[in-house]
């Protein structure tokens, strides 16, 4: 996704949207607990691209994206079951691999790759664009990330709430109380601080130089340092 906003694909005219589950729609929890800090991390930068990436965005080559997540339906909630779906203009890709390394890279997750498939792929793109307008269905949380409604703060005070809520839902028997509570709390919060820092050097493009005849460079050493926090968050995620 960084290509798409960098300037090192020309993207202009390319709009991603993504809808996914949100807590209230889904019983995998630990991923979308998590997933809140990537997209925060994300947003940022995404933000920022006029300055960041000012060349690309002034030239018109970064993409658009926008968020949104389902919203909690009067019934069948907390069920896993859930689309894997991508639209890619009249190709489509339906499986249950995710748009990640870990699917496609690092475990068995497979799909089917639907080549030219013009009136399935409108169709179902309408069907989106429906759910996308109805506000009962579905929010946006672009305008959220935008304003800087989510924060570190933020998210870490979500945490606490979430976990009670979770352990409340599931009816268990065990609760965190104390030190255990603490320690609880400070992991997510130690894993939190960890997926934000990875994907803000995942995101990054200091490794390029331009040297006082505009001539592109790449400082090896730092694209190493990237290639390996790129490393260490992948296996994060296999392991969540």
């Amino acid at each position: 996704m960084t290509k798409m906003i960098d300037g090192s694909w020309s993207c202009g005219n390319v709009h991603v949207t993504f809808l996914t589950n949100s807590i209230e729609t889904t019983d995998l929890n630990v991923i979308n607990v998590f997933a809140r800090y990537q997209m925060m991390a994300f947003f940022e930068i995404y933000f920022s691209r006029s300055s960041l990436f000012k060349s690309a965005f002034d030239q018109g080559r970064s993409a658009e994206f926008d968020f949104y997540e389902y919203k909690k339906p009067a019934s069948g909630a907390n069920q896993s079951l859930h689309t894997k779906l991508t639209l890619l203009g009249d190709d489509v890709i339906i499986g249950s691999a995710n748009a990640d390394v870990r699917s496609y890279f690092m475990d068995s997750n497979n799909g089917f790759y639907l080549h030219n498939a013009r009136n399935f792929a409108q169709e179902y793109g309408t069907w989106v664009d429906g759910l996308l307008r109805d506000p009962a269905v579905t929010k946006n949380l672009t305008p959220e990330y935008q304003s800087g409604l989510h924060t570190m703060a933020s998210l870490r005070a979500e945490d606490r709430v979430l976990v009670n809520a979770f352990l409340e839902r599931w009816k268990t028997d065990s609760s965190l109380k104390g030190k255990a509570a603490d320690m609880a709390y400070d992991t997510m919060g130690s894993i939190g601080k960890f997926i934000v820092n990875t994907t803000r050097s995942i995101m990054s493009t200091d490794f390029i130089l331009v040297d006082s005849n505009n001539d592109y460079q790449v400082d090896s050493k730092k694209l190493k340092e990237q290639a390996e926090q790129e490393k260490k968050f992948n296996e994060l995620l296999q392991l969540l």
